[in-house]
């Protein structure tokens, strides 16, 4: 037997996420298409994670009860509708597999984010794509709330070149 025999149709009809293009010199580039920061971190939130080296060996509390309670606060909301996860590709991860599955289509605008529909596919949704009707980038809300779709992903603002990055 194979991994191929083992491997659900999900991840074997699964197209690959494909990152955006990474300059050749990157110490001379702001790169803006992944929010990475193009300075380092200040001094003092450098010695708040050198304060916590010794504690690496374990891990941190799963629910982070604590942030999200700050959060909450902060925000004027209840804890409960507070999600916290591993960087925002995580997050959309953990919506996509809640609400879109083959019975449950997901919808994106086009051009958007490439990982909406590499995520689609690992749960093995449909991905509706809605292609904006001109260069304005603007899109009726009709065409959302009428999608059939249970999920809907809405950039905004839109950037125009997701493809060619």
């Amino acid at each position: 037997m194979s991994l191929k025999d083992l491997t659900t149709q999900n991840v074997l009809r699964h197209k690959p996420y494909i990152p955006g293009k990474q300059p050749a010199n990157f110490e001379q580039t702001i790169k803006l298409n992944t929010n990475e920061n193009p300075y380092p971190p200040s001094p003092e939130i450098s010695k708040s994670i050198l304060e916590q080296i010794d504690s690496l060996s374990r891990y941190p509390n799963s629910s982070a009860d604590s942030l999200r309670s700050t959060i909450a606060q902060l925000h004027n909301v209840d804890d409960e509708q507070v999600i916290v996860g591993n960087g925002s590709d995580d997050i959309l991860n953990l919506c996509v597999r809640c609400f879109s599955d083959h019975s449950k289509p997901l919808g994106m605008l086009d051009p958007s984010y490439s990982l909406y529909e590499v995520l689609g596919s690992l749960q093995g949704a449909e991905v509706k794509k809605f292609a904006f009707p001109d260069s304005k980038f603007e899109i009726n809300p009709e065409v959302i709330s009428q999608s059939g779709t249970n999920l809907f992903f809405f950039d905004k603002p839109t950037c125009p070149y997701w493809k060619n990055l």
